[in-house]
């Protein structure tokens, strides 16, 4: 009776993972696995480390009060992210198809809960990140080719129209042009883990070839600098600044 009350749960989890490519004649979409392993890998690395990792470090160290805490939290985010992780491989490795977190909850709670998971991720979630991706690359952009204020009218234009190019853009090349896309993918992260270890090599050459005190902020002084990130300076690192009311100048 345990045996076959497991077979029976079984086959009630995976209504998906039992649909055969030959079964499935009527069918006239079959997905092919056409990622390899270096792709999946740039991918995951472009979703852990995306635009945020260029502009929170210093807003992070800046708020913590000093380096050793701000250590501790980004390991314990680590630790909650790569948990996460783990959920999210087990998961993928018992129901092996496309669809991610719908295609879970819409196999074991069913297509309303699915509905309403894929509903508040594409509203709530992926939508406000892709827009800020997209206008957050577009400033970056804008800074390099007109070097203005950011209260300037033609600043502002160009920012929307950029941002408007990558997200429409990079969705059209998602939906037609998917090869395109990996190729780009597996470019963009070699660039930014090339540019993240400049980043740490500068940081680590200041450090060690500079007096312990030039560098260090108590608290007090630290909470008194108007969110002018410490780590920015130690590494020479000219980040836009992203909040309301600001100048867009570099810090």
């Amino acid at each position: 009776m345990d045996v076959q009350t497991k077979m029976e749960r079984e086959k009630s989890l995976t209504p998906f993972a039992n649909t055969n490519v030959q079964d499935a004649g009527s069918s006239s979409t079959n997905l092919k696995r056409n990622l390899t392993l270096l792709n999946v890998v740039a991918l995951l690395v472009s979703i852990t480390g995306h635009v945020a990792v260029f502009i929170t470090p210093g807003l992070v160290v800046d708020m913590s009060g000093s380096v050793t805490s701000t250590v501790v939290f980004w390991l314990v985010g680590s630790f909650l992210v790569y948990s996460l992780a783990l959920c999210y491989t087990e998961l993928g490795t018992i129901f092996q198809n496309a669809g991610g977190p719908y295609l879970y909850i819409t196999v074991i709670f069913g297509h309303f809960y699915g509905f309403l998971v894929v509903w508040g991720y594409i509203i709530l979630i992926s939508g406000p990140f892709i827009a800020f991706a997209s206008q957050t690359a577009a400033l970056y952009i804008a800074k390099a080719i007109l070097d203005s204020s950011c209260n300037s009218y033609w600043h502002k234009i160009l920012v929307t129209l950029i941002a408007c190019w990558i997200l429409l853009g990079l969705s059209f090349m998602n939906c037609y042009c998917l090869k395109v896309v990996v190729l780009l993918q597996n470019a963009l992260t070699a660039c930014k883990m090339f540019a993240i270890g400049i980043i740490i090599a500068s940081g680590v050459y200041v450090l060690s070839t500079s007096s312990e005190t030039t560098y260090h902020l108590s608290h007090k002084e630290c909470c008194t600098t108007t969110y002018q990130p410490p780590l920015e300076k130690m590494t020479y690192v000219k980040a836009i600044d992203m909040r309301p009311g600001s100048t867009c100048e570099p810090s």
